[in-house]
């Protein structure tokens, strides 16, 4: 089935071809009465004797329209066309107006006899002038046919010129009919001075034949058009010009054959006519219900339609705009309204740059018409990135996609709208994600890679950061850039992401605080005090394991971290905290090649006296051959102790390197305390003696039995008393005691020494110290071997001194029953002792 659009086309096509046909039979009629003027047939001019003749000058006038008719375009792009039919339209022009002027005037012009040179009779006082309705006739053509190619407001003129004619002819053709002669014999009653009957068919086909050379323009339209009133009019139009003629020409048989005379032919005529009106009636009526019945349906079936896909564009998660050509907002959806903020009443009519931000409307309307003009291109894209702008005039990201439908020759551009702002966030975040790895990584240093965790979320996506780092079960603040939360101790809540190792989220707002629980109004309370709006504390973890807290604050911007934010936040941490790690492993590093740096250094420092004094007693023993045996002796004790320095030296460097890597071994068994000590003590006391200090032992021999390695316990109370007797001065007193203790055995080794200042106290157990660092008085890796070996027993070791007043070292050695059996071998791994 043809659409109503293809339908028209097909009846304007037929109504041209059909244009043509007419102006074709329109040459014919006055060219049959031009052969019956040349070959004097009667017949031929005039069909019946008592009709009127078509004179000669009505044949060329006749001829000529016709001939303009045919030349007709049906577009005004043919000038040359256009100039020919206006000569010959004034020329048909110039013939009805002289005509006429000759009838009103009573004069004589002389154009009667141009084609037939004849005498004026009683019969026919003008021979060859056309009839005053044909001359009226020809003015009417010629005057349409000069306003056809003229502006479209004289079209409605040309067409009106036209159905007067048309009129005119089916006048004088129903007089022909029903043999009224008045109606072609207007104004006198003389034969010669009527319209032809040929004449007037001739009038009838050109003037319907002009009018359907633009059959959709001006009153043509609306016979042309595929509508029910159009549709009626054709029939109305059919019924009025063919039946009163066709039907009247029947009824005259009847008058002409003497079967009735003139009344009966009208009352047939009547008869029939009303009959034949009646039936056209009925068949308009029944095809108007039935159009209508339908348009109903389509009607219906177009509401249905329309209410399913406004219903779709309503319910669309994505925003709809519908604009015209100009880019004005005829349709947006509730997805539209929701995001933009704007009612229908205030974007209905407005250009749809309303909708996109200041800065990005000319590029919008640019990229709008670059589609417009090439929207079929398949190398030109359909969808645009744009910022959009909501009516609060916050912004936020969309991707516009254009599409374009055709509707009563209109575009109609839809555009469809995502809101991207998510989608672009999380670009860049990961884009942001990629720089803070890369940030991070440019420095290994622990105290750049701490301080630079705060500057890259503030203030981009926290108002403030805090990170604070676990040290010996302590959460110590490493960074922090908020002016009151580094202040404050962490309350209960927030130190719980250490052991959940979960993150801790906390927006305060005024529903929350209704309706929070006592536990919860807490926390809310402590944020309320430091002016934060929205807080979340992330763990940092390595491994598995926690390693302290990263915060993230929000307050003066007032922005509230959701839950993309806390992953976000997580991934932030996790960087970070692989970056501290990275830094600490690093640092390590560096400490530990310090470290072996430094033992070169010693060893290479501390065994020079030594090797010089046994290099020296070599020398001399070498060379002196009067050595008594006091001498001898000397010397030989001379090169013991240097050898015996050296290999102490040499055992504290391998039992620190044995320390430093987290890893010990010792052998524990059940031993006595006195027997463990008392050997130390001995050889301590010749030490003590050489230097005349006194050494006091207070061990009981009730003391019980111990769990240990009796040679690793011997080392770390031999270190302590070394260290006394050398810090000691001649006359002073060393005192070793055991007591009982809650943890166990306390072992006390106490001097009468130049004492420690209290700065010093918290470094003496480090690797390397010395109080005095002018002078090295031994390795330096006494105290810490001690530290070791206690606490891979499982005991502590503290100290206690006033300057100039002495200094007290205080060990444990947990106690074990006996009952309490273990392998005879332990391996302990100690990491971070030092």
């Amino acid at each position: 089935m043809l659409d109503p659009q293809q339908s028209s086309e097909r009846l304007i096509r037929r109504g041209i071809l059909f244009s043509k046909l007419l102006c074709v039979l329109a040459m014919v009629l006055p060219l049959v009465a031009l052969t019956g003027w040349l070959l004097d047939i009667s017949y031929l001019r005039q069909v019946d004797q008592s009709f009127p003749a078509m004179q000669p000058n009505t044949i060329f006038g006749l001829l000529i329209c016709a001939i303009a008719a045919l030349t007709l375009s049906e577009s005004s792009s043919s000038r040359l066309r256009a100039i020919i039919v206006n000569i010959l339209a004034s020329f048909v022009v110039l013939l009805g107006l002289l005509t006429m002027s000759e009838y009103i005037l009573g004069v004589n012009l002389g154009i009667d006899n141009i084609f037939l040179d004849a005498t004026a009779s009683l019969a026919n006082p003008h021979p060859g002038r056309p009839s005053p309705q044909s001359s009226f006739s020809f003015v009417m053509i010629g005057a349409a046919l000069l306003f056809y190619n003229w502006p479209a407001a004289l079209t409605n003129v040309s067409q009106m010129l036209l159905i007067f004619v048309g009129f005119n002819s089916i006048v004088a053709l129903t007089g022909y009919v029903f043999g009224s002669h008045s109606f072609y014999l207007f104004p006198y009653n003389i034969y010669s001075l009527g319209m032809s009957i040929m004449t007037a068919i001739a009038f009838l086909f050109i003037t319907v034949a002009i009018l359907l050379k633009k059959p959709s323009k001006g009153i043509m339209a609306l016979l042309v058009a595929n509508t029910l009133c159009s549709s009626v009019a054709r029939r109305i139009l059919f019924f009025i010009i063919i039946m009163p003629p066709v039907f009247g020409l029947l009824t005259r048989v009847g008058v002409v054959a003497g079967w009735y005379d003139d009344n009966v032919q009208f009352s047939l005529f009547a008869l029939i006519f009303s009959g034949l009106l009646l039936r056209f009636i009925w068949l308009t009526t029944k095809l108007a219900t039935v159009q209508e019945l339908s348009a109903n349906k389509y009607r219906q079936a177009l509401e249905y339609s329309e209410k399913k896909f406004r219903t779709l564009l309503e319910s669309a998660n994505d925003a709809i705009v519908i604009t015209d050509t100009n880019g004005h907002i005829n349709f947006f959806n509730l997805t539209a309204t929701c995001w933009f903020g704007y009612t229908k009443s205030e974007l209905l009519g407005k250009p749809i740059e309303t909708i996109i931000a200041e800065d990005q409307r000319e590029l919008f309307r640019q990229k709008l018409t670059q589609y417009l003009n090439d929207p079929g291109a398949a190398s030109l894209p359909t969808n645009f990135d744009f910022m959009a702008r909501r009516k609060n005039t916050s912004k936020f990201y969309i991707n516009i996609t254009f599409g374009v439908s055709h509707a009563a020759n209109e575009k109609i551009i839809i555009t469809i709208i995502r809101d991207v702002t998510d989608q672009k966030r999380n670009e860049e975040k990961l884009k942001f994600l990629a720089s803070v790895g890369h940030e991070l990584a440019e420095s290994l240093d622990y105290d750049d890679t701490i301080k630079k965790t705060s500057d890259i979320v503030v203030p981009d996506y926290a108002d403030g950061c805090e990170v604070r780092l676990l040290s010996n079960d302590n959460l110590e603040v490493a960074v922090a850039t908020h002016r009151n939360y580094a202040k404050k101790e962490l309350p209960l809540e927030i130190r719980e992401v250490l052991s959940t190792g979960k993150p801790l989220s906390v927006t305060r707002s005024s529903k929350e605080q209704e309706t929070a629980s006592i536990e919860t109004k807490h926390i809310l309370d402590y944020f309320t005090g430091l002016e934060i709006f929205s807080y979340v504390a992330v763990p940092l973890m390595i491994r598995g394991k926690v390693i302290g807290i990263m915060s993230f604050i929000s307050d003066e911007s007032r922005r509230l971290f959701s839950a993309q934010d806390i992953t976000f936040f997580e991934a932030i941490a996790n960087k970070v905290a692989l970056s501290i790690e990275n830094s600490r492993l690093y640092r390590e590093v560096v400490r530990t090649i310090k470290s072996r740096e430094d033992i070169l250094a010693i060893v290479s420092h501390d065994l020079k006296n030594p090797l010089s004094n046994i290099g020296l007693a070599s020398q001399v023993l070498r060379k002196s051959e009067k050595l008594n045996k006091d001498q001898l002796r000397g010397f030989i004790d001379q090169v013991q102790r240097s050898a015996n320095l050296m290999k102490r030296l040499i055992d504290d460097i391998l039992d620190f390197s044995v320390i430093e890597e987290g890893k010990l071994s010792i052998t524990k068994k059940v031993e006595k305390v006195s027997e463990v000590f008392t050997p130390v003590i001995d050889a301590a006391k010749r030490q003590s003696e050489n230097k005349k200090q006194i050494l006091e032992v207070d061990i009981s021999l009730a003391q019980p039995s111990v769990f240990c390695d009796a040679y690793r316990i011997g080392q770390v109370l031999s270190n302590l008393l070394t260290n006394a007797i050398k810090f000691t001065p001649e006359g002073g007193i060393i005192t070793v005691s055991v007591r009982q203790h809650v943890d166990g055995v306390l072992v006390l080794v106490s001097d009468t020494g130049s004492g420690m200042a209290a700065e010093d106290l918290p470094n003496i157990f480090n690797r390397f110290w010395q109080a005095n660092r002018s002078t090295r008085a031994g390795s330096g890796l006494g105290l810490s071997i001690a530290k070791g070996i206690v606490e891979a027993h499982g005991g502590k070791i503290w100290v206690e001194s006033e300057l100039g007043k002495g200094s007290v070292f205080y060990f444990t050695i947990p106690q074990q029953t006996l009952d309490k059996k273990l392998d005879a071998s332990s391996q302990f791994f100690m990491k971070d002792s030092i």
